[in-house]
């Protein structure tokens, strides 16, 4: 059974606990984006055969990413660091 969603508003945090959980989504997002990169990267460079296994670990990494991205917005937390890449900028997608 999961457990009930407790909503947090952005305003019932402490400021020093919002820095530091916005932090830790940052420092966790930084090794997730550069392994997608270089997953992608391998994918392109691959065998054909060994180039679906590096497909499917970067699309899980991008799933990691989504979930962290959906729990800063739930947490009012959804301003990205300055630093933030988008996975699909280095791809050469359009981004709106």
């Amino acid at each position: 059974m999961r457990p009930k969603p407790v909503r947090v508003t952005s305003s019932q945090l402490q400021p020093e606990m919002r820095e530091q959980i916005s932090e830790l989504f940052h420092e966790l997002n930084q090794p997730l984006t550069t392994l997608g990169c270089f997953l992608e990267l391998c994918a392109k460079n691959a065998t054909s055969k060994s180039s679906g296994d590096f497909r499917v670990a970067f699309e899980q990494v991008q799933a990691i990413v989504k979930r962290t991205t959906k729990m800063r917005e739930l947490l009012g937390l959804a301003d990205r660091p300055k630093d933030h890449t988008d996975l699909r900028l280095l791809r050469g997608d359009r981004v709106k």
